[in-house]
């Protein structure tokens, strides 16, 4: 008999609870498992829970994490939702990051042939083309700058500026260790076991490193890139693809980047072979959510 591998999915929300609910039933199967960060600042956890009661293998962070778009606590809600799945009774092979604005692209039977038998991850890197452009610019102004949005995370215009103007003294005031041969990219991955445990090694044995990260700001797109790039060979990670389809170049009109996606996208998501698309809105993506499901519930 065929042992399948286990997936970990570790997701981060805060709103849309419906849609979350229905993310995870889409992905439900015997070897699938969901370890979710409900933002501390939603108040009322219960529509979260009410959206998946009936599904297996659904586990909630008891300690949660208020997650500031673009803060450390993103990089710090990641770690502790790897730590959770790492934690598991059961082993995890694979573990996929996720938030409830991700939608399933595949059949659960197609989803797992991806992975079967292999030891291969999948991540999205910056070209080296845009490392050269950005390394002195967009790079370190997020690492060598002091970002409070953690610390004073209102979004009150008043406050907002006051936090932006500490955060312009503190950095003329102090200048930062200088971090080395910087990378980026998506935030997103589908991680095999094995790069897990080398980025929690890693950590443990470079805590300078990792504090380095705090008070900076979208640097959830750098911290594991910049020391996994040099092992990517090693650990068998596919640098130029995460199994993502994100449209950072639309062919129309974008209130927002990325694109929030609808029906106009859906034959490029379904010939990109992605396993989520992102971002999906329940009132905007409504239609292109009806026909992913459609094309998912055959026979999953």
């Amino acid at each position: 008999m065929e042992t399948k591998m286990n997936h970990a999915f570790i997701m981060q929300v805060h709103t849309f609870p419906e849609q979350f609910g229905n993310i995870v039933k889409l992905l439900a199967s015997s070897n699938h498992f969901f370890f979710i960060n409900v933002d501390k600042k939603v108040k009322d956890l219960s529509p979260f829970r009410e959206a998946v009661k009936d599904i297996p293998n659904v586990f909630f962070l008891q300690k949660r994490i208020s997650v500031t778009h673009g803060g450390f606590s993103q990089i710090e809600c990641t770690l502790s939702l790897l730590t959770m799945a790492l934690n598991n009774s059961v082993h995890m092979d694979y573990f996929h990051s996720l938030s409830g604005m991700d939608y399933p692209c595949l059949r659960n039977d197609e989803f797992d042939k991806i992975f079967e038998d292999s030891t291969r991850s999948y991540m999205f890197f910056d070209s080296p083309e845009q490392v050269v452009q950005w390394r002195n610019e967009k790079y370190t102004e997020r690492v060598d700058c002091f970002d409070f949005r953690d610390t004073i995370s209102s979004n009150f215009l008043p406050i907002k500026a006051i936090r932006i103007i500490i955060g312009i003294i503190v950095s003329k005031l102090i200048k930062r260790n200088k971090i080395e041969h910087l990378y980026a990219g998506w935030s997103w991955f589908s991680w095999h076991r094995n790069v897990v445990e080398y980025v929690f090694d890693y950590l443990k044995r470079n805590p300078k490193y990792y504090q380095r990260f705090r008070y900076t700001w979208n640097t959830d797109e750098l911290i594991f890139h910049t020391f996994l790039f040099d092992q990517a060979e090693t650990l068998n990670i596919e640098k130029y693809n995460a199994l993502r389809f994100i449209v950072w170049k639309p062919k129309r009109e974008a209130k927002t980047l990325p694109l929030v996606l609808d029906e106009r996208e859906y034959s490029e998501i379904v010939n990109s072979k992605a396993i989520l698309c992102r971002k999906i809105h329940p009132k905007i993506s409504h239609k292109l959510i009806k026909m992913l499901q459609q094309k998912i519930a055959i026979n999953n």
